[in-house]
This record gives structure tokens, sequence and C-alpha cells, in this order.
């Protein structure tokens, strides 16, 4: 294959055009397979390392059924995946190289998908981006005679398009991060972003504090989840309800035990116009589909402290400790975040009681409660 400075130019311009408009990959895949004589399968594909699915950005030089049947069959059963994923970045390999010849020949893949296409046993690959999960892959297919004959071109051809690749993924990851999820990167508030089926696609740094030190946290499959079962109860119930559309927000309290109170929880749907990150990208595929926001007691301080020192006629430091009462924060863990000697918190706590004109703590929480409820 020999590609002129003409040819690049043309190759390098679909990639960059499909950050805009991410079908002008399959226009790059075209492009390649119409530059070889003889026949090639040209494949961008990003593969889950974990799942063993693949998503295809581009695929060039067979029909429609048989990518069809690659995507949704044989990408699970593919006896090249696990090894050429594990390849070195930006090197473009021989699949012959790091899989056992033999186990091949008996492969499913091989024998009911390559072979009757007319591919031969081997191919060549190069990864260009990873993550933790995601690999992104571009490989030429070619039958046995024209890898032998020619392999090393295509392996020049690759080397030579790598960067453009990676540069794109870069590009494509960026252009989803400026996105919905900048939004909520910007905000003191933590939030979540999660897709139509509640798996947590996104998270701020706020967010990742707060589950670092309440009761929430996300489970191996993605999804929020409270450290009880009635907290568990109420924050799939409420996300429930937005992700089926019966509601287009919604407010919670959780209950949690850690020292910041409980959590109050928001659950809103986002717009149909919130798009799904590119393919040829390491951001995550799910399309994004609602928001949690997420604010601790001690975070609606803020509005709420205010409010109790205007009705009450309480000091900052008392309106702060009668909302500690309200919010049933211990004794110990108030002084951990005043500073304070417990003598001197018990001491503003006495303040607070007879300002309030309350015999028990339960009628400080009582009357801050009435005050929070209107805020």
């Amino acid at each position: 294959m020999n590609i002129d400075e003409a040819d690049q130019s043309e190759l390098i311009g679909y990639l960059l055009a499909s950050v805009v408009e991410e079908s002008n990959l399959q226009s790059f895949t075209d492009k390649l397979v119409s530059l070889c004589d003889d026949r090639i399968v040209v494949a961008l594909r990003r593969i889950d390392v974990l799942t063993k699915c693949e998503d295809v950005a581009g695929f060039s030089g067979i029909d429609a059924d048989s990518i069809d049947s690659f995507v949704n069959y044989y990408a699970s059963r593919n006896a090249y995946q696990e090894p050429l994923t594990r390849i070195p970045l930006n090197a473009p390999q021989f699949a012959l190289a790091h899989v056992d010849r033999r186990a091949i020949a008996k492969s499913e893949i091989y024998n009911d998908w390559k072979r009757p296409l007319g591919l031969g046993i081997g191919g060549l690959a190069i990864n260009v981006a990873r993550s933790g999960r995601y690999v992104l892959s571009a490989s030429i297919e070619m039958s046995d005679a024209l890898e032998e004959a020619a392999g090393r071109g295509f392996e020049a051809l690759l080397g030579r398009l790598a960067p453009h690749l990676a540069t794109l993924a870069d590009l494509n990851g960026k252009a989803w991060a400026k996105g919905v999820s900048a939004a909520l990167d910007t905000s003191a508030t933590g939030a979540l972003l999660v897709s139509h089926v509640g798996r947590v696609i996104h998270m701020n740094e706020a967010a990742e504090r707060l589950l670092w030190i309440t009761g929430l946290n996300v489970d191996a499959k993605g999804k929020l989840c409270g450290a009880t079962p009635e907290a568990d109860g109420t924050v799939q119930a409420v996300l429930g309800d937005v992700l089926a559309g019966r509601s287009a927000a919604r407010t919670v309290r959780v209950k949690d035990l850690g020292y910041l109170g409980d959590i109050h929880l928001t659950a809103s749907r986002l717009p149909e116009g919130a798009r799904r990150p590119a393919i040829w990208s390491l951001a995550p595929q799910d399309e994004p589909a609602a928001v949690i926001y997420l604010a601790p007691d001690h975070e609606r301080a803020r509005t709420v402290v205010p409010r109790v020192r205007a009705v009450y006629g309480l000091s900052e430091d008392e309106a702060f400790m009668a909302f500690f009462l309200y919010c049933g924060t211990r004794l110990e863990d108030i002084t951990k975040i005043t500073g304070q000697h417990p003598y001197e918190a018990q001491l503003l706590i006495d303040r607070v009681m007879k300002k309030m004109d309350a015999a028990r703590y339960a009628d400080v929480v009582r009357r801050v409660g009435r005050v929070a409820a209107s805020v």
C-alpha cells in the first residue's frame, strides 16, 4: 500500500472532522480500504477489558451483516482480544507474535468468521490509548499471503497514523468533559452523573469527598447505594422515579450516621439532548440521563443558619450549634468540627436552649426543623 502526502492529509482530515461528526471515522476506515488493491479489513474498536464487549467507531472492508455478527457475538468470544489488549501503546504488533497459532486455528472466531471472509489467521493491531477499563485499538486484517508479502508496509502505516489516532482520542475525551460533566466539576456541591440504568459515569471532587466520609458509596456495578437498607431503599426509589420519567426531579433526606449529618439527595433528569461521548475516547460510554446532587446537613447550614439567627436572636456560633443539634450531631463530633473543648461546647448548647426556650434537645430540633422547612 502506497499512501502519498495527499492521501495522508485526507485521512488525518477525517480524524479531526470526527470530533464534530463521529461518522467521519467510518470515512477514515473506508478511505484506508480503498487505497489498497488487495482486500483488507480496517477497524477502529473500543474494547471493554472487563465485559469483553467491543464498540465499533469505524469498520470497513466487509459487509454489514459480518460487522453485526462480530460486534454482537464474536467480539465477546474473540480469542485474539485478551493478549492483544496487553500490547504496548503506539507499537504496531502482528497478532501471531502474541497468540498461540494452534489455539487460534481451532477457535470459533477464526473458523466461523475470519476464514469464511477470506481473512488469514494473523492480522495487525496497534493500541493507541488505554484506561483501567478500556483500550482503543486500530487493526488491519488481511489474507495470510498478503500479510507475508506486505505486512511490514502496513505496520509502518499504522505507526504513522497512531499519533493522530491518539490525539483524536484525547480531543474526544476533552470535548465530552467540556460538556455536561464540566458543569458538575465546577460545582461546590457534590454531583454525580448517571446513565439511564443508574450507573455512575462521572462524579465531581465534592461528591468523591462525600462518598469517602458518608455512608453512601458506589458499588461494584457502578450504582449509588446507601449503607443501610433504609438509606439504600430511599436512594433507589428516588432515582428510579426520575429515570423512569415519573418525576423530573425529586429531593429526599437520606439518613446518615456520619458526623456531617443526614444527606439531602436531589435527582434531576437531564434533557434528551445531553449527548453520549464519542466511541473513540476513554470517556464512559453510557448516555448521561440524570444528575444526583448531594448536600449534607452541614452544607445546608449556609441557608438555614442565617434564618435561625434571625428568628431566635442567636449569635452565629449559637445558631450553628442549634443546627448541629438539629442534625443529630454528637458532642464529640461537634468538637472535632468547631475545635472547641467539650466543656465550651456544652456551655454553648445551654445558652442555645435558654434563648430558644427549649427544655430538651428535641425542642431545639423541632424549632430548627420548622425554619429549615421554609428555606
